[in-house]
């Protein structure tokens, strides 16, 4: 396990060192979260999604290639909600906590705006329920194992604005976006009606990073 971190340490290094390019800083954001499946948007007026919201924050890095070619990625622990209305309506809310790291491609302009796409990974964490006009609470491990996978791959996109404070100091400002193309829950034996659950995110995405200076 030494040799491994020793190992990422020195790539790291040297990453700083040769880049066109490094920053590091901090990231986050604060967005629309929704867990769509065919069972609910079906169902009409007796089971409905309500808006739902979810925050997020971590770090940031992004080494750039060229001027205006670069490639980041972040680790952000991140909050999936999605609230019910309806009549058939079984559970009030439902929280998923991730870890995710998107992985993107950043396109740059002369002026500072920015976009970027590429793929987020996500690790599943706690997973919390709240029945009809109750508190929400975490469900046990056994349950979350049972009907949620572990991981969760999206395709993102964003779009906005780098501005320079400083020859060092960078602050991004944008929206982001990103489906899921996983499924976030399992099927289970037997279920003849089983649809699988999508995650879909958009927001709001800030950070402000710290440039190294070029050699």
């Amino acid at each position: 396990m030494k040799k491994i971190i020793l190992g990422l340490f020195l790539v790291a290094a040297s990453v700083v060192a040769n880049a066109q390019s490094f920053r590091v800083g901090l990231a986050g954001g604060y967005n629309s979260t929704w867990l769509f499946n065919k069972t609910v948007s079906d169902a009409g007026d007796e089971l409905d999604y309500a808006s739902s919201f979810g925050g997020q924050i971590g770090v940031h890095a992004m080494y750039s290639f060229k001027e205006k070619l670069g490639l980041s990625v972040d680790i952000l622990s991140n909050t999936v909600n999605q609230k019910y209305d309806g009549d058939a309506a079984l559970l009030e809310q439902v929280q998923i906590k991730y870890v995710s790291v998107p992985v993107l491609l950043k396109f740059m302009g002369e002026k500072g705006p920015y976009f970027e796409v590429g793929p987020e990974f996500s690790f599943r964490g706690k997973v919390k329920a709240a029945a009809l006009n109750g508190d929400l609470e975490e469900l046990e491990s056994d349950i979350v194992d049972e009907f949620y996978n572990k991981s969760n791959i999206s395709a993102v996109i964003g779009f906005g604005v780098d501005i320079k404070a400083s020859e060092q100091i960078a602050i991004t400002a944008g929206l982001r976006f990103a489906w899921g193309v996983s499924d976030v829950t399992k099927e289970i034996d037997g279920d003849d009606d089983y649809e699988p659950t999508n995650t879909a995110v958009g927001g709001l995405h800030l950070g402000v990073s710290y440039i190294f200076p070029s050699k």
